[in-house]
C-alpha cells in the first residue's frame, strides 16, 4: 500500500492528509450522528470499549529509554 501510494504517477494530484480528521470526540463512531435508539443496542460493548481504549491509548505518553512506546507507534 505505502509504495503504490508513494509511487504511483497518477495524473490526479493526491490530497495531503487531514490532521484534524484524527481529533474526532467519538473516535469509535468517527462523529457520525445517531440518535439514542439507535445506538441502545450497542452499548453494551461501546461503552467499555471507549473506556479502554482511553487507557490503552492515552492522549499523551511519557516516553522514556526503556518505553519506546509513541503516538506514532500506536
Amino acid at each position: 500500500w505505502y509504495h503504490e501510494t508513494q509511487s504511483s504517477t497518477a495524473e490526479n494530484d493526491v490530497l495531503p492528509l487531514v490532521p484534524e480528521a484524527a481529533k474526532v470526540s467519538d473516535p469509535f463512531l468517527l462523529d457520525v450522528i445517531l440518535d439514542e435508539e439507535t445506538l441502545a443496542p450497542f452499548l453494551s460493548w461501546l461503552v467499555p470499549a471507549r473506556v479502554l481504549a482511553v487507557e490503552l491509548f492515552p492522549d499523551q505518553l511519557t516516553v522514556t529509554r526503556s518505553q519506546t512506546f509513541n503516538a506514532y507507534e500506536r
